[in-house]
């Protein structure tokens, strides 16, 4: 045995430990269910002082043949000249030619990070008897790769072209002799909505929700925050609007919509109040702004997301262009323009409806938490309203008793989002065990 031990004793290697390196940034594909992944194999030559040779291709994965040289290339000049780790054999540095695997997001569905997460498993190969590898020919392209968008029907295009084509669609389905633009700063409404006071009153919304979803959150808010609608189309005409949300994938059934990569926003002033009209404007926006200032690395939870939304379409918006939010108990506001009353107590009803046909006490928080319901896939007609109002209720729990004033522990939740803690663990330290949280949510439903 003793000749064995040394044998395997002499054969002991250490592998060598690159630097850190930045990757490409992803492209965006909208309609992408899961992120796409690229994966680059290179092989470098490592002296056994750490310095870092000669870089060359191997093979990859995923990557448009034409971008491949300019990714080798982007990898190249980050590690070529740098230092490593050396290899080392029996505990001593040894020169060595290795093989490396990078892997990293290529496509993805926003609002996902654009940038190599911590956790995504790279790897490496040490071989110390390969020889040194000649500099492939490649096809060297230095443009950088366009971020381009898949349409429903299959195509690729860039953003500019996508939006122009909808720009297109839009106005071709409006009535002509109504057709009109309104431009405000950065923000551009295409309607055919005839009745001016209609527009003015979309237009102040439109421009009210952003500046008091700032206000709301402003201890999270950027310095110069983003703009996250640039173009908002209204149609008349309810089928217009679900003709038109066909051509970016959103189901007919839906009030309107907002597309993030496009900072897009649609809806439909024929609603029959001006009061829903308000409602879905400001629901469509809040996504725009969870996605862009309180959420821009990462993905809402999709309770959080449409709790948000509904809390803030709940309010009203008063004389002075400010929202007001009132209390749950006195939450019922009149539409001047419609004579329609709108209170809290619907989006009740509906949690209790819900609750009398699937029997959710103790289950409802966790539910909510643990994305078991999907809006886009499990629920239809009343449950997808019945989804809506208990999120809505949830997001209301947690925010304090004034949601304009949202409790500590829910920034720090939003922190911890941010940061990038799982939501499933960053709920339970803000706000204790999820079975808690849901007694505390059923006994809040029954006060309200």
């Amino acid at each position: 045995m003793a000749p064995l031990f040394a044998l395997l004793f002499a054969l002991e290697f250490t592998a060598p430990a690159i630097p850190r390196v930045e990757y490409p940034p992803a492209a965006v594909r909208e309609d992408l269910r899961h992120r796409v992944d690229a994966k680059l194999t290179l092989t470098m030559a490592i002296a056994a002082d750490g310095l870092i040779g000669q870089v060359a291709f191997e093979s990859q994965e995923n990557l448009p043949p034409g971008e491949v040289g300019a990714v080798v290339e982007f990898f190249r000049a980050q590690l070529e000249g740098g230092r490593a780790r050396p290899a080392e054999r029996n505990g001593k540095p040894v020169a060595c030619t290795y093989r490396h695997i990078f892997v990293w997001p290529l496509y993805h569905p926003p609002p996902e990070e654009y940038r190599y997460p911590d956790d995504l498993p790279r790897g490496g190969q040490y071989y110390e008897d390969l020889p040194d590898l000649p500099r492939p020919r490649i096809r060297l392209d230095a443009a950088p790769p366009v971020p381009l968008v898949s349409t429903p029907d299959g195509r690729e295009v860039t953003v500019e072209r996508f939006r122009a084509e909808l720009d297109a669609k839009a106005r071709s389905l409006m009535d002509p002799a109504a057709l009109h633009e309104v431009r405000d700063g950065p923000l551009t409404m295409v309607t055919d909505e005839p009745d001016a006071a209609t527009v003015d009153f979309c237009l102040a919304v439109l421009k009210a929700v952003p500046v008091e979803f700032v206000r709301v959150f402003a201890p999270l808010m950027p310095q110069t925050p983003a703009v996250p609608v640039t173009h908002a189309y209204l149609f008349r005409r309810p089928q217009d609007l679900a003709e038109f949300q066909s051509a970016l994938g959103v189901p007919r059934w839906a009030d309107g919509a907002y597309l993030g990569t496009l900072r897009l926003l649609s809806a439909s002033t024929g609603q029959g109040h001006l009061y829903r009209t308000r409602e879905i404007l400001i629901h469509e926006q809040v996504h725009a702004l969870v996605r862009e200032l309180l959420l821009p690395r990462t993905t809402a939870p999709v309770w959080l997301n449409e709790g948000l939304a509904e809390v803030f379409a709940g309010s009203r918006i008063d004389e002075t262009g400010r929202m007001a939010f009132g209390t749950v108990e006195r939450k019922e506001f009149l539409d001047r323009r419609t004579g329609r009353a709108w209170t809290a107590r619907s989006r009740l009803h509906q949690v209790y409806l819900w609750d009398r046909q699937r029997a959710l006490r103790g289950r409802l928080v966790p539910g909510l938490i643990f994305d078991r319901w999907s809006p886009e896939e499990d629920l239809n007609g009343g449950e997808l309203q019945r989804f809506y109002a208990s999120a809505w209720a949830l997001t209301r729990l947690l925010l304090g008793d004034d949601p304009a004033r949202p409790a500590p522990a829910f920034l720090d939740y939003i922190r911890d989002l941010r940061a990038g803690r799982p939501a499933q663990s960053a709920f339970t330290v803000r706000f204790g065990p999820i079975e808690g949280v849901d007694r505390a949510l059923w006994k809040a439903l029954r006060k309200w």
